[in-house]
C-alpha cells in the first residue's frame, strides 16, 4: 500500500486492490500518472497501451483522486451496457471505503438527481443526455473530471459522432474551462490528432503483462506470421477424420489438455452454435464430479430464464463448452459468462461482439475463419479480438491461432502487417451527427449566434484532422461550411429560427428534439407519425400506439421475409388490417416486395412497412405471448426480442418526453403508460 500511498491513494482503496491481486503499478502505469500536469488535474490525457496492460486502472486512480480533492463529481463513459454495468458494480466494491455514490447509467437506469451522486458510469447515449442536461440546467460546473474509454470509437459509423458531439461540448470554452478529459484508445497511426483535438498530454505504451504470439493454420499446418510451417496437427481420433476436416478440434484439445480455457471467434450466429455443437461431441471429457455438479447448477440456471433452456447449449454445457452471440438473452449471456469465469466452461464460441464486451480472456483465441459475417476481418477487429489471449495472473503466455483456406492465406499474411487503422471525424459536412451537433449546442443555451457555431466549429475533430493535414486556415474553411450547412438544414426543416441580427435560438420542435434525445432525422419521422395519428387515431385495440413507441432504429436490425409479411398481412384482423394502412402499408407495396421485385435503397414505403412488421412483434410482446410462439411466427431469436423489448421501453421514454416538451398532452398520456409496461 506504500506504493499506492505515492499518488495519494487512500490506505483501504490500496488494500481492495491488492486483495484483487494488484499489488503495484506497472512501470508504464507510474509514468503515465506522472504525465505533465495530469496528477495535479491542470492538463487532459489521453493514453494507448494494450489490451490487458491495465489501460482502466490509469483511468480509475485518476478519476478517485479528482472526485477526493475537488469535492465535485466524475462521469465515465464506456462504450456498452454490459461493460457500464460490470464496471459500476467493481468500483462500488474498489471505491467502497470512500462513501463514494457511483451509479450506472445505461439502459433504464440511473439516478434521479445528479446531485445526489459522485461518480456517473454511462453508456456513450445515457452519457451525452446527461451533459445536454446539466449545460442547460448550467450544473456541468459540478463535474471535475470525464473520463471516455475507447475514444476510438469517435470514428465508428454507428455511434461515433454522438461521442464527438458530446465531447466538443465539454470543451466548447463558452459551456466550461476546468474539466479534466482522460481518454483511453486503441493505438490508432493518427493518434496525435486526437490528443490535439482534446489538447492532451499523449502517452504510449506498448507493453503487455502476458505475451502474444501469434499464429495462423492452413489445413493440417500451423504457421508463424512469416509463413514458416512450425508443426502439423494430427486428428484427435483417427475416428474424427471425417467430422473434423479442418483440425479445429484438435486445436482446442491441445489448450484443454493443459488445463487452460479457449475462445473461438465465428463469423456468425449460427457458426457459434454449429461449432459449440462440434466440439461438445467430439473432445475428451477431462471434467471431475465437482464440475460436472456445477455444470448441472448452470444449465438449471439457464432453464429458469424467460426464454427457458435451450436444448442445444445444454448439450454443449454438460461437455464445458457453450456459444455466446447476441441470439441468447442477457441473463443466459451472464450465467454462461459467469461459469466461463468460474472455470466450469472452458470452450466459449462466441461471435465478435464478445471482444468489445465484458472482459472474458483465453489461454487460446481461435477464429474459425478470417471473417466477421460476410466481411473479410479488418486490422483493427483483428487487434481487438486477438487481444482476449492471454490471461494476467494465469497465464505466462496467450496464444492466437487464425484458421484460413489456402486462397486466403496472401490475405492473412498481409492483415498482419496491416498499418494502424486512422480514424475519422463523423462530423462531416451535410452529416446527420453536424445536424445534431449543432442543434444540441444551440437548444441547451451554449451558442446564441453564428459566430458561437463557427467557435463551436474549432472545438471538434473535424478541424484538428483538417489542421494537422492542411493547415489552420483551410480547417477553418471545412469545418465553417460544415457548420453553415447544418445551420441551413436545421433552419429549413424548422428546428431553429435565424433572427436578422445572425442570432439563433431553437423551436419548439429543436428544444423537444433535445431533451428527448432524438437524432434530428430520427425527430422529423416521429413527429409526422404523431401528428398523423393524432387526426386518425384508431383506438379498438393497442397496435396504433405500439407503433408509435416502435423504435424507428431497430426496423433494420429485423430479417423480413416479405413473401411472409405479406401471408400474415393477409390474415390479420380487421383493425391491424386498418393500423397498417393508417400508418402506410399498401398491398401494392408488399405484392411488391414478396414476389422479389426490386426496393430502391432508402425507400420510405419500405421503412414503413418494415416498421410496422417490427411493431406485430412488439404487439405481440406487450400481450405476453410466449417466446415459443413470436420465434416461430417472427422467424426471430429470443435475444433480439429482449433487445427490441427494451429498445422499446427506452424509447417510448424518449417519445414521451417529445411530447411532454411539444405540449401534446393527450399523446403523453398514452405513450406513458407503454412505457411502464415495457
Amino acid at each position: 500500500s506504500r506504493l499506492f500511498a505515492e499518488y495519494g491513494i487512500p490506505p483501504q482503496v490500496a488494500e481492495e486492490y491488492i486483495a484483487n491481486n494488484i499489488k503495484w503499478l506497472y512501470e508504464w502505469q507510474a509514468r503515465c500518472l506522472k504525465s505533465k500536469g495530469v496528477l495535479e488535474g491542470t492538463r487532459n490525457l489521453l493514453y494507448s497501451a494494450p489490451t490487458s496492460a491495465g489501460k482502466t486502472m490509469v483511468a480509475e486512480l485518476l478519476m478517485l483522486l479528482k472526485v477526493i480533492k475537488t469535492s465535485k463529481k466524475a462521469i465515465m463513459i464506456l462504450p456498452f451496457i454490459s461493460i457500464v454495468s460490470e464496471k459500476t458494480k467493481y468500483l462500488q466494491k474498489m471505491f467502497a471505503s470512500e462513501n463514494l455514490n457511483i451509479v450506472g447509467y445505461y439502459a433504464n437506469n440511473g439516478a434521479a438527481s445528479f446531485d445526489d451522486i459522485d461518480v456517473a458510469i454511462c453508456t456513450i447515449e445515457k452519457a451525452n443526455t446527461l451533459v445536454n442536461t446539466l449545460i442547460t440546467e448550467q450544473k456541468l460546473d459540478q463535474v471535475a473530471i470525464v473520463v471516455v474509454d475507447e475514444l476510438h470509437m469517435v470514428g465508428d459509423s454507428h455511434r461515433g459522432y454522438i461521442l464527438e458531439v458530446l465531447m466538443n461540448k465539454i470543451r466548447l470554452p463558452t459551456i466550461q474551462n476546468e474539466i479534466q478529459i482522460v481518454g483511453m484508445s486503441a493505438t490508432l497511426q493518427n493518434i496525435g490528432v486526437l490528443a490535439s483535438w482534446l489538447d492532451a498530454e499523449l502517452f504510449i505504451s506498448d507493453y503487455r503483462p502476458v505475451p502474444l504470439v501469434e499464429y495462423y493454420k492452413v489445413g493440417n499446418q500451423v504457421k508463424d506470421v512469416n509463413g514458416n510451417v512450425l508443426r502439423t496437427l494430427q486428428n484427435l481420433h483417427p475416428s474424427h477424420k471425417e467430422k473434423d476436416k479442418d483440425f479445429f478440434v484438435s486445436l482446442v484439445a491441445e489448450v484443454l489438455r493443459d488445463g487452460k480455457s479457449t475462445l473461438v471467434f465465428c463469423s456468425t450466429k449460427k457458426a457459434c452454435e454449429t461449432s459449440a455443437s462440434l466440439l461438445s461431441k467430439l473432445l475428451d471429457e477431462y471434467a471431475d464430479e465437482e464440475i460436472i455438479a456445477g455444470r448441472q447448477e448452470i444449465i438449471r440456471e439457464l432453464s429458469r430464464t424467460p426464454g427457458g433452456l435451450d436444448p442445444r447449449l445444454e448439450a454443449a454445457v454438460l461437455r464445458g463448452v457453450a456459444f455466446h452471440h447476441a441470439g441468447l438473452t442477457t441473463d443466459e449471456r451472464e450465467i454462461i459468462e459467469d461459469g466461463y469465469k468460474n472455470g466450469l466452461i472452458t470452450v466459449l464460441t462466441a461471435t465478435a461482439t464478445l471482444s468489445s464486451g465484458v472482459n472474458l480472456p483465453a489461454r487460446r483465441v481461435i477464429f474459425r475463419e478470417p471473417k466477421i459475417g460476410r466481411n473479410f476481418i479488418k486490422p483493427q477487429e483483428y487487434r481487438q479480438m486477438k487481444g482476449r489471449a492471454g490471461r494476467k495472473g494465469k497465464d505466462t503466455l496467450g496464444e492466437s491461432v487464425l484458421m484460413c483456406r489456402e486462397e486466403e492465406e496472401p490475405r492473412v499474411r498481409a492483415l498482419f502487417k496491416a498499418d494502424l487503422p486512422v480514424v475519422e471525424s463523423c462530423l462531416r459536412p451535410s452529416s446527420p451527427g453536424m445536424h445534431r451537433a449543432i442543434l444540441e449546442i444551440i437548444a441547451a443555451g451554449a451558442a446564441a449566434t453564428k459566430h458561437d457555431i463557427e467557435r463551436y466549429g474549432e472545438c471538434t475533430m473535424l478541424f484538428a484532422e483538417h489542421q494537422a493535414a492542411s493547415g489552420t486556415e483551410k480547417a477553418r474553411e471545412i469545418v465553417r461550411k460544415a457548420t453553415h450547412n447544418a445551420v441551413d438544414w436545421l433552419a429549413a426543416n424548422q428546428f431553429i429560427a435565424i433572427g436578422d441580427d445572425e442570432s439563433v435560438r431553437p423551436t419548439l420542435l429543436g428544444s423537444a428534439t433535445m431533451s428527448s434525445a432524438l437524432a434530428p432525422e430520427e425527430a422529423l419521422v416521429v413527429y409526422a407519425s404523431l401528428d398523423k395519428a393524432s387526426h386518425n387515431f384508431n383506438m379498438n385495440n393497442e397496435l396504433h400506439i405500439v407503433f408509435q413507441v416502435t423504435p424507428t432504429y431497430m426496423t433494420n436490425q429485423i430479417n423480413i421475409d416479405w413473401s411472409h409479411f405479406y401471408r400474415m398481412w393477409e390474415l390479420l384482423a380487421p383493425d391491424n388490417r386498418d393500423i397498417g394502412k393508417r400508418v402506410g402499408v399498401t398491398d401494392y407495396f408488399l405484392l411488391r416486395a414478396a414476389t422479389g421485385q426490386p426496393i430502391s435503397v432508402g425507400d420510405e414505403h419500405e421503412k414503413d412497412h418494415k416498421r410496422f412488421y417490427t411493431a406485430l412483434i412488439l404487439y405481440d410482446l406487450v400481450r405476453e405471448v410466449s417466446f415459443e410462439k413470436l420465434i416461430q411466427r417472427y422467424n426471430v431469436d429470443r435475444g433480439m426480442l429482449q433487445t427490441l423489448q427494451t429498445a422499446a421501453a427506452t424509447f417510448s421514454g424518449m417519445v414521451k418526453i417529445f411530447c411532454e416538451k411539444l405540449r401534446w398532452s393527450g399523446m403523453e398520456m398514452l405513450v406513458a403508460q407503454f412505457q411502464d409496461r415495457l
